[in-house]
C-alpha cells in the first residue's frame, strides 16, 4: 500500500507543477530529439514511455521528469511532466505523463489557425533476464484531446506495443507498433518502429526505421540514426541524421546532458537542412527518487 501511495503522490506533484513551468513533448523528449529519434532501442525511463514502453523495464530507476519543446515551423509549444517506475516493483516497471501543448494547424478552410491539446499516456512493462539475454514487452495507452479554433473538439484513444531484446547488455532490437487502435486524428496514425543499437564502453549507436502506414496513400518510411558518447558517464554529448520519405526532407540533430545520481538536464536540437526555419528545441529537467 505505501509503494502505491507514493506512485500516487509523485503524480499529483507533478501535474500540480506542470502548469508553473516545467514541460516536454508528445513524441520528443531532449534525448529522442537529440538522437533524430532513433531511441526504440536505445531508450530508457521516460524518454522510454514515448517510444517504446517496452524499454522503460530495461534499466531499474525511479524517474521524475519535466520538459518543454518549441518547434519554430507550427509555432508550437509542449509542456510535460513525467514519471516511470522500475525501481519499487522490479518485475513490473510503470510510467505516466501528462503534456499540454499549443500549436497552429490547419482547420477545415486550410488556414492556420490556434490549437490547444492535451495527451494523457500511462504504460506498463515487464520482462525476463538471464545473464546474457533479457526480454521485454510493455505497452501504452494514450488519450488524445485537441482543441482547434472554429472547429469541434476532437478526442482519440489509442496504444502502443513494444518489444525490446537485448544481448550482453550491447546489442537491442526492438519492434513497436504505435497508435493500433484506429483513430480520425492526422496526429495518430498507425506506425510500424524497428530499432536496433550498439553499446559498448560509453559509447552508443542505434538505428531506427519508422513505417507510416495511414499519412499517405502508401506507405512511408522515417530513417534515423543516432550516436552518443558519454564523458566519465555523466556528460552525454549526441548526434543525429533523419531522413523523412513522408515530406522528401533531411534532418540534423544534436544535444549534451548532465546526468548524476540524483539529478539529470538534457538539451536536444533538431534542424531541417533545406528550411532554416523548421526546427525543434528541447530541454528536460530530472530527478532520480531513491
Amino acid at each position: 500500500m505505501r509503494t502505491h501511495v507514493r506512485f500516487l503522490v509523485s503524480i499529483a506533484l507533478l501535474l500540480l507543477g506542470t502548469g508553473v513551468s516545467l514541460a516536454q513533448e508528445v513524441a520528443n523528449t531532449a534525448a529522442g530529439t537529440a538522437l533524430s529519434g532513433a531511441a526504440r532501442s536505445a531508450a530508457v525511463g521516460p524518454t522510454a514511455l514515448e517510444y517504446n514502453p517496452a524499454a522503460m523495464h530495461q534499466v531499474i530507476q525511479y524517474a521524475v521528469d519535466t520538459g518543454y519543446y518549441y518547434n519554430a515551423l507550427s509555432s508550437a509549444h509542449g509542456f510535460t511532466a513525467a514519471i516511470v517506475d522500475s525501481k519499487t516493483n522490479q518485475a513490473l516497471a510503470a510510467g505516466f505523463s501528462y503534456t499540454f501543448m499549443m500549436d497552429q494547424s490547419l482547420n477545415s478552410n486550410q488556414t492556420l489557425s490556434d490549437r490547444t491539446g492535451h495527451v494523457v499516456r500511462g504504460a506498463l512493462a515487464s520482462g525476463y533476464r538471464t545473464e546474457g539475454l533479457s526480454v521485454h514487452l510493455g505497452g501504452s495507452i494514450t488519450y488524445f484531446d485537441s482543441d482547434l479554433s472554429g472547429a469541434d473538439r476532437a478526442t482519440s484513444v489509442t496504444m502502443d506495443a513494444g518489444l525490446l531484446l537485448v544481448a550482453n547488455n550491447m546489442f537491442r532490437l526492438a519492434v513497436v507498433g504505435h497508435n493500433l487502435i484506429e483513430t480520425d486524428s492526422s496526429d495518430l496514425p498507425r506506425r510500424l518502429g524497428i530499432g536496433s543499437s550498439f553499446f559498448m564502453n560509453s559509447f552508443l549507436l542505434a538505428f531506427d526505421a519508422v513505417l507510416d502506414f495511414e499519412t499517405l496513400d502508401s506507405t512511408t518510411v522515417q530513417y534515423k540514426a543516432g550516436a552518443e558518447y558519454s564523458i566519465a558517464e555523466q556528460f552525454p554529448i549526441r548526434i543525429g541524421y533523419q531522413y523523412d520519405d513522408l515530406v522528401q526532407e533531411q534532418y540534423i540533430s544534436g544535444g549534451i546532458g548532465l546526468v548524476t545520481p540524483t539529478v539529470g538536464f538534457e538539451f536536444g536540437f533538431k534542424q531541417n537542412l533545406s528550411n532554416k526555419k523548421d526546427n525543434l528545441f528541447s530541454f528536460n529537467l530530472r530527478a532520480y527518487l531513491p
